[in-house]
This record gives C-alpha cells, structure tokens and sequence, in this order.
C-alpha cells in the first residue's frame, strides 16, 4: 500500500518514465539472449503499468495501459504477434519501436526534476 500511495504522488509522465527504465533494461537483457532477466524486468514493467491503472488520476488512460501492457507482454515474453518492429538493429542489437515513447517520457521528467531543482 505505501508503494502504491507513493506510485501515485508521481505525476504520470514520471510513472511512464519509471516504467521506461524496466522496458530499457528488458532490452538490454532480451539482446544480451538472458530470457529470464528480460522476463523479470518485464514483469515489473507491467506491475508498475498495473499501479498506474489502481491510481485515480489515471482512471480515463486505463484502456490504453491495457494496450501498452499487452504490448510488452507480446514483445518480450509471446510471439511478437503485434509484429513489434525495432528501431534500428545491428548485428544482434535492437530496440522496439514503442521504445520512443518511453524515452520521451523518460526526457519530460528529467527537465521537470531539473526545472524544480
């Protein structure tokens, strides 16, 4: 419970930017061939989504936390059914497209967390 309450302190461009960093890191582990680490940050990925739809403020962005969840769970853990194409991939390196919005996010609140201090 004191997780969610602090979760929901959180405006939402910093809970995505949160959840950016577990999608980052199942990434970096899914290229490096670890399934288990890319399965372990995933899931935290989607618990976090999770936390996201138990809080108020987010209560008319629920469908599209459900879409962005079943994403991840297509891209790291299922067939890739939604065809989820990289970014960019060399040799063995590739990132998802939906990688983007994370790293936007990711940018929005560190000139928030700059701009306050």
């Amino acid at each position: 419970m004191d997780s969610d309450l602090r979760w929901f302190s959180m405006p939402v461009y910093e809970q995505i930017s949160n959840i950016g960093s577990e999608v980052a890191r199942a990434i970096r582990y899914k290229n490096r061939g670890d399934i288990q680490k890319t399965h372990n940050f995933c899931d935290k990925a989607i618990e976090f989504w999770e936390m996201s739809k138990r809080d108020p403020k987010n209560k008319h962005r629920i469908g599209e936390f459900d879409c962005a969840i079943e994403e991840l769970s297509d891209y790291f853990k299922g067939d890739n059914k939604y065809n989820t194409l990289p970014i960019t991939k060399t040799s063995s390196q590739e990132e998802p497209k939906f990688e983007r919005v994370y790293i936007i996010y990711g940018c929005l609140s560190s000139i928030r967390v700059r701009k306050a201090s």
